[in-house]
């Protein structure tokens, strides 16, 4: 209602009320009417009522007007395909079941009324022109169903109707053959060039691109490098998974929207922080520190083989998140080891940054087409730093996480963890990070960390 999502029990009721409610009485009605009338009927009225019964029956059908709520639902189905070509692929079967349904539909309602005609009204009918009653269902199913897609333009069959009934329907039917099937005809094609149109626009895009490369000779290797990324960002945008995509609309949203739809999207690696999983998960001052973490420090980013992200010696601007892909981390100490450490998804990368100035200790290479997650720095800090609460509560966090960086000595390298997961000390450490958010409170003035952490700084060379 209005843009808004509405879960009342009373206004979904009253709003169910005034649409499908009348006509589902209706419906239910019919099935009751009959039950009744076969559980009442007498041995004198069974055959009048018989044909009551059967005309009801047929009323029935009014039931298929429910599927304007079908649609809706295949709506929402469609909405969840994220690849183009996919969705074209789905339009089209959609289309295609539309079209075999309707002419399900007419043809059983062409057999009911011949049926009708010829038992009921005891007029002349196709029926017993064709002498169908004697055939197998199956036939039965399929002469009806080969004369409705005839309706459509689509060939011809010797079974035509015999009364005004019949006549009738079979105006009715052609009306809505003209209308809906050419209609279908017309969105099928559309969609078939629009399937052809992506499949060319790729195709001639990757052709201009191996022509560029062999006229400027570029080598076998860097050649294959590119056309492999490139191939995968396409894939990408096509399937409109890249998080660097800006979609327009998403500007009419509101502020505090926004931040709810970017917080969902990140809060997979957000809670992957231990910083994020010791604080109050539902404190309100939370919630804001990871909506502004995640519209203005969080970042996407896609690398191709071979691709270094960071290498030693190089001053830490950003935290990493492995989301999908290979990466591995090249390190002095493992260079006898072979093809470094392989970096696991869903973990961070240099979260020290956070929390102390850092040199990086190795070097970070994709060993695949790979996706990531980037967490600023400076962005970082400065959305921690605005709020009253969160602030002191990274102070002791990253006065506990150096301490912790410097007891590892030489053992220390760019995929540290903090190890501290034993009950108890992660229970003083958020018995400790809450005290100081309870500090905050009361107006204690706590420095930010970023600006007093050189007083406990480490650096890999102090030992």
């Amino acid at each position: 209602e209005n843009g808004n999502l509405i879960l009342e029990p009373v206004k979904i009721a009253w709003n169910y009320a005034k649409t499908w409610l009348l006509f589902d009485i209706i419906v239910v009605s019919i099935d009751w009417i009959i039950l009744f009338l076969a559980a009442d009927s007498d041995a004198q009225g069974v055959h009048r009522l018989s044909k009551t019964v059967r005309l009801l029956r047929f009323l029935r059908m009014v039931r298929i007007l429910r599927m304007a709520k079908i649609s809706r639902m295949s709506e929402a189905v469609q909405e969840q395909i994220q690849s183009q070509t996919a969705n074209i692929h789905y339009s089209l079967f959609k289309s295609i079941f539309r079209l075999l349904l309707l002419t399900h539909l007419l043809a059983c309602s062409w057999y009911g009324i011949g049926r009708l005609s010829g038992e009921e009204w005891g007029d002349h009918s196709w029926v017993k022109e064709v002498d169908l009653t004697a055939r197998t269902l199956g036939y039965q199913y399929t002469t009806c169903y080969h004369w409705a897609f005839c309706q459509m333009g689509v060939g011809g069959i010797a079974i035509y109707p015999t009364n005004t009934y019949e006549r009738s329907f079979g105006i009715f039917a052609a009306f809505i053959a003209l209308m809906t099937f050419s209609t279908l005809v017309s969105k099928m094609t559309s969609l078939m060039s629009n399937l052809n149109k992506l499949k060319d626009e790729e195709t001639e895009q990757f052709r201009l691109l191996r022509r560029y490369l062999i006229y400027n000779d570029i080598p076998l290797h860097l050649s294959q490098r590119i056309v492999r990324f490139l191939q995968h960002g396409y894939r990408i945008r096509n399937e409109a998974l890249s998080a660097g995509s800006h979609l327009p609309i998403l500007d009419l949203l509101s502020q505090s929207l926004r931040g709810e739809l970017q917080l969902e999207r990140h809060r997979n690696c957000l809670i992957e922080l231990q910083f994020i999983q010791q604080l109050p998960p539902e404190n309100r001052q939370t919630i804001q520190v990871m909506q502004k973490l995640a519209v203005n420090a969080l970042g996407d980013t896609v690398v191709a083989h071979d691709d270094v992200l960071f290498g030693a010696g190089d001053s830490a601007e950003a935290a990493y998140f492995v989301q999908s892909g290979r990466l591995n981390y090249l390190w002095e100490e493992e260079e006898d080891s072979d093809g470094g450490i392989p970096v696991n998804r869903n973990v961070w990368v240099a979260e020290m940054a956070l929390w102390t100035p850092w040199i990086h200790l190795g070097d970070l290479v994709s060993e695949d087409v790979s996706r990531l997650v980037v967490l600023h720095v400076e962005q970082f800090c400065k959305c921690v730093r605005e709020s009253g609460e969160c602030q002191p509560a990274a102070v002791a966090y990253a006065k506990d996480y150096v301490d912790e960086l410097k007891s590892k000595n030489s053992n220390m390298n760019d995929l540290f963890i903090s190890r501290r997961e034993k009950q108890q000390n992660r229970m003083s450490r958020q018995a400790s990070m809450q005290s100081a958010m309870a500090d905050a409170r009361f107006g204690c003035c706590l420095g930010f960390w970023r600006t007093s952490k050189k007083k406990i700084n480490v650096h890999p060379m102090d030992g």
